[in-house]
């Protein structure tokens, strides 16, 4: 990515700092922005998001909900949906995950077929 990004209505910047460098990302309009600096746990994957020009779709609805979400004053139904659609997500992540039990069982399964110490 060159120093300047611009996804739809935002601009992703990198900024260089003495310690910790920053993307920051702002609307064009300038009415706002935040920042992601390089100790945060995020700034790796928007990182690679931004050198992948195929996850340039991905990453503007991000920062498109991001956007949504924090400005301007919603109704009570709106942030109930946006807590539901949340709590969904969480669940699709830990569905996606075997129980412990069935993890310890493979992990048991391919200890045995891969032990040469029998």
């Amino acid at each position: 990515m060159a120093k300047e990004l611009q996804l739809g209505n935002f601009i992703i910047t990198r900024e260089k700092c003495s310690v910790f460098d920053h993307l920051k990302i702002q609307a064009v309009s300038g009415i706002w922005n935040t920042k992601f600096r390089s100790d945060n746990p995020f700034y790796p994957i928007l990182d690679e998001m931004l050198k992948n020009p195929k996850a340039h779709t991905h990453l503007h609805n991000q920062i498109s909900i991001s956007f949504m979400v924090a400005n301007g004053l919603k109704d009570n139904q709106f942030l109930n949906d946006v807590i539901a659609a949340y709590q969904s997500f969480i669940e699709r992540i830990k569905s996606a995950n075997p129980p412990k039990e069935e993890d310890e069982k493979i992990i048991k399964e391919e200890r045995e077929k891969y032990d040469t110490e029998k």
